[in-house]
């Protein structure tokens, strides 16, 4: 089974990364699953924030660069044994092979938080592109621009991440049915808690819109 090693200690030094498509609540979950956990909570904006009106091949460039600095972060978080979650888009094999090489892919978690109607998921960045308050606003508002003149994202599934044993287990989590789908092999302490806790999130999040 994919994953399954029992000399692997998974009470530490496990990482948990959130991706998906823009308006998909990757942010909204990943940094309350933390806390839930009590996992360190590390999103790809405190790295550097991202430049705005700029073309999308820009912009792409920068969040890679981005990304290679957040796997140094990472790096040094795993040789102390963290446990840590990841807040980012990671839409490409390439953008997730950047942190995967540096993990231990038996504690490396992968969220895929998908939502496939396509018109509740654009209503929730126009959403978060009205509130002052949130601190998303902004990037929210460059995100709608930036699909409007280049069309819909692409996302490579990782699914094959797992197949190719770059990652231990994937929960693919639909936020629109609220369902959560287990593939691999979870930690232990996870596994019987981790599922419970996203869908309560995803219904915290639809009950006070």
């Amino acid at each position: 089974m994919v994953g399954q090693n029992l000399d692997v200690d998974f009470s530490k030094g496990h990482v948990i990364l959130f991706c998906g498509l823009p308006g998909t609540l990757k942010t909204y979950l990943s940094s309350r699953l933390s806390e839930k956990l009590g996992y360190g909570y590390l999103p790809t904006r405190s790295i550097a924030k991202a430049p705005t009106n700029v073309s999308f091949a820009e912009l792409n460039k920068f969040r890679v660069g981005r990304y290679r600095k957040l796997s140094k972060v990472l790096k040094g978080l795993m040789r102390m044994d963290a446990n840590v979650v990841v807040d980012g888009g990671f839409a490409t094999f390439q953008t997730r092979k950047l942190l995967l090489d540096n993990l231990k892919y038996q504690k490396t978690t992968i969220i895929h938080c998908i939502c496939h109607d396509e018109n509740e998921r654009i209503n929730r960045l126009i959403v978060r592109s009205k509130d002052n308050n949130d601190y998303e606003s902004e990037s929210a508002k460059d995100i709608l621009v930036s699909e409007k003149n280049v069309g819909n994202l692409e996302f490579e599934d990782p699914k094959e991440d797992l197949s190719k044993d770059h990652i231990g287990s994937l929960i693919e989590l639909d936020t629109v049915k609220n369902n959560a789908t287990v593939r691999g092999k979870l930690a232990e302490d996870l596994s019987k808690k981790i599922q419970s806790i996203l869908i309560e999130l995803v219904l915290n999040y639809q009950n006070n819109r």
